[in-house]
């Protein structure tokens, strides 16, 4: 907890593990992974979200390209 809130909580698992073992204390990342959902603690995620395509539904649908007449014959049975 220490480690987590002197890096003002942007640490993830993987570093705060990191600066304890280089404090002299072997401790197995799991625990600290286990420790730290337990106490609720989350490092800050950097990068940009992964946004879905919104569709526009107003939008009047695309013409058909492909010029299919019967659709039925195309079809895997």
């Amino acid at each position: 907890m220490r480690v987590f809130t002197e890096n003002f909580g942007v640490h993830g698992v993987r570093k705060v593990w990191r600066q304890i073992n280089r404090e002299g204390f072997a401790v197995a990342r799991c625990i600290v992974e286990r420790l730290m959902r337990d106490l609720r603690l989350q490092g800050v995620i950097r990068g940009k979200p992964v946004r879905a395509t919104v569709s526009n539904k107003a939008a009047p649908c695309s013409l058909n390209h492909v010029n299919r007449r019967d659709c039925q014959k195309f079809r895997v049975r």
